[in-house]
Formats: C-alpha cells, structure tokens, sequence
C-alpha cells in the first residue's frame, strides 16, 4: 500500500475523530458505555466514512452516508436530537468546506487550476493533509471554546452556526465549479479572495454574535445578583429586627415582671397570664439559638440552621469569633448566606444522616472559616447548580467569589467521596 492509498484511509479516521471531538463539547457522555465503545465508534464510523468514499465518491449519496453514521454514533451521547442533527451536519460541513477551500488556496499559491491540481497526487496528497489538518483544528477549536464557557450551547446559535456554514459551502463549491470551467488568472484571483473574505466575514459575523449573547448573559446576571442580593439583605435585616425586639424584651424585663406581680397581687390572675403569653409569643416566634455577638452572623446560621433542621439535616457549630469583624454585613450576606444554601441543596440529595458542619475561629488577625456538609457521590465541585431552573440559580459561587475578591482570603473547595468542604481563611482583617 503506497502512500497516497494510506491518505486515503486516514481521511475517514480523521473525520470520524473530527465528529466524536464536536461530539464530547456538545453533548455529554453516557455513565453506562465504557470507555472503550467510544475507541470502537470512532473506528467504526471511520470505516463507514471510507467505504462511502470509495463507492460513492463525491457524490450526496456518499454525503449522506457520512451523515447518517454521525447521526448514528452520537446515541453513545446524551442530548437533545436537534444537537445530535446539527452536530453530525456541522462536522460534514467542516469536512467538506475545508478540503475546498485547501484546492482554491492551492490553486491561488500554484497558479493552476482545480483539474490539474486533482489529477496530481502529489498535490492531491498535500491537499488531502491539509485539508484534514485544518479540519481537525476547527472542530478542536469549536471544542475548546465550548468547554472554556463552561457550558453547552445555545440551540439558536449552533443553529446559526450550521446555517452560516451552509451557505459559506454553498458559495464556495459555486466558485470551486467556476474554476473547473476554466477563467482567466484575474478572474480566479479574485473568487479566491473573495471565498477568504467570505470566510474571514463567517467568523466575524459568529464573534460579534457570541459577544453580544455573551453580554446579554452577563447583563441578566447582573440583574439577577443584585436582585438576590437584595432580597437577601431584606430578608436578614427583617431578621435582624426581630432580634432587636427580643433584645429589647429582655432589657425591659425587670419592667414586665414588676407588671406581672402587681396583677398576681391584685388577683388579677386571669390578665397576668394573658400578659405573659404575650411576651412567650414574642420570644418563640423571634428565638436565635445562636449567639456570636455579630448580629448579620448570628440572623444568618440561625435562620439557615432553622431551615436545615426543617428537612431533617443535622446542623452542628463551632463558633469563637470577634462580635466586631471588619467584614461589610452585605458581604457575609454573600458569602455565608450562599455557602449554606448550597450546603442545605447538596444535603437535600443525601439519603442518610445529612449534615453540616460550620466553624468559626479567630486567630490574631485572621479568620478560619470551615463549612462541612455531607453529599452524594457525583462531581459537586464542577456543577454550579443541581436546580431544574439554571437561569435563576447557580451564580451564589461567582457572587461568593466576588465578595472574596475585596479581601485578602483564601478560598479552597474540596470533595472526599460522600463529603463536601469548603474553607476560607480571611487574612490582614486588623488593617480591614
């Protein structure tokens, strides 16, 4: 077998690896097929794609072929049918508008024509390599931007994406015909350039595109922190009053027991106890079962230690902390409020003997802040939430992260198994 019957081979292994690349950014992989059937796909797919090209050449049925396999390996994925389409169709357009637009750059640098260039194998080899070269690097580089935004993508703008690439292909394969028909070498210049202009507006087009949904996101994001945030403060300043009113209520108690003698003393036994259910309301409904002396803090883990024993979740508190931090009251709004949260969602899916664990302690000038809870064995650090609505959850770590940001900390994150420990070590809070 020479070298070129080898290249031949090869360009099915390369698009068929080409597919399974847009494959694993697009859609996620099965936990139950090992690993090996996806080696297995790719050599499978591989075979279809070159026995397609030997029986049907360049023709749609040999298109066909290719996409219909691609269709057929992303089952071994999980997602949505309208991505498995526009995958499978995205990676035979990247295939077949990479190998023309190779023949026209060749064509432009040989000063020859698309005919010559074919019926040479030298040339027909050096297309062949490029042509896969580029095409591999496309789909890595779709992959990785993919994978770098964290997330999967828009329908509407891989739909976009495809469309675009339609109609680049569409356009080229004219100007490819154009060629064959035989022009002139101004003439073949300029719809070589124009096809790298088309290309080069492809992108363009795609970036601005992605930039503009990417600020929208961030906007709405925005939107929905500052709404939380406020919400949040609401929430513990109402909580914070409610404890005032206990403070108050103990201040004033000598007051109250004095009242409460005098009517036991006129016999009024009837109003004293009326007067002292009142005060037992106030002090039941208002109660904190925990006291640090920072009364955002203490609003806060009492409120979410009410909530975690509500649904079973056992809450324990190790807590030697200054009643003065200089930490703003909005920020440990943020980061404790979000931190538990996320806690109480991770223990939620445990099935036995839920738990949490927070520690406070001061040392000199720094803060140790360790929270413990325990969780169930899938990858809780990479997911930013669990909840079915994404869109309104799943910013607490970038709002944590953020309030962190305007201190001198450290934030560790860490999963053993069945437990979750996040840790923050405030440091320099004496210069705060």
């Amino acid at each position: 077998m020479n070298i070129y019957k080898t290249a031949m081979l090869m360009t099915g292994v390369v698009e068929s690896m080409m597919a399974f690349v847009l494959f694993n950014s697009l859609m996620n992989k099965r936990e139950r097929v090992p690993k090996c059937a996806y080696a297995a796909g790719i050599l499978v797919l591989a075979i279809i794609i070159d026995t397609s090209n030997h029986i049907f050449s360049d023709s749609i049925v040999n298109i066909s072929a290719a996409f219909f396999g691609m269709l057929f390996m992303s089952l071994l994925y999980s997602g949505r049918i309208i991505i498995r389409v526009l995958s499978s169709i995205l990676s035979v357009l990247i295939s077949s508008v990479t190998e023309v637009v190779i023949l026209l750059l060749l064509s432009l640098f040989l000063g020859a024509n698309a005919d010559k260039l074919l019926g040479n194998n030298a040339w027909l080899l050096l297309g062949i390599v490029l042509s896969k070269l580029l095409g591999i690097s496309l789909a890595v580089i779709i992959g990785y931007r993919i994978k770098h935004n964290n997330e999967l993508p828009d329908t509407n703008y891989l739909t976009l994406f495809t469309i675009m690439f339609v109609i680049a292909m569409i356009i080229i394969i004219t100007f490819y015909k154009m060629l064959q028909t035989g022009v002139n070498g101004y003439l073949r210049n300029m719809i070589i350039i124009c096809s790298l202009g088309l290309c080069a507006t492809i992108v363009i087009i795609m970036y601005l595109y992605e930039a503009t949904l990417r600020q929208q996101r961030l906007a709405a994001e925005q939107q929905l922190a500052q709404r939380q945030l406020n919400e949040q403060i609401r929430h513990y300043k109402e909580v914070m009053s409610s404890q005032n009113q206990i403070k108050n209520l103990r201040h004033d108690l000598r007051n109250h027991m004095l009242a409460i003698a005098a009517k036991i003393s006129r016999e009024e036994y009837s109003q004293s106890m009326d007067y002292i259910n009142k005060l037992l309301e106030k002090t039941e409904t208002n109660k904190f079962d925990i006291n640090t002396g920072n009364t955002v803090l203490d609003a806060i883990l009492s409120a979410k230690k009410e909530e975690a024993e509500k649904k079973n979740i056992d809450f324990y508190t190790n807590l030697k902390i200054a009643s003065n931090l200089p930490i703003a009251e909005d920020d440990i709004c943020i980061i404790f409020g979000n931190a538990l949260d996320n806690a109480i969602e991770a223990c939620e899916k445990v099935k036995s003997n839920p738990y949490i664990k927070v520690l406070l302690s001061c040392c000199a000038d720094s803060l140790v802040c360790k929270i413990e809870n325990s969780c169930d064995n899938t990858d809780c650090i990479n997911r930013t939430t669990s909840k079915e609505d994404i869109n309104n959850h799943g910013i607490g770590r970038i709002n944590m992260e953020l309030a962190l940001s305007r201190y001198d900390s450290v934030f560790n994150i860490n999963q053993d198994k069945d437990k979750y420990t996040l840790s923050i070590v405030f440091m320099g809070l004496d210069k705060a």
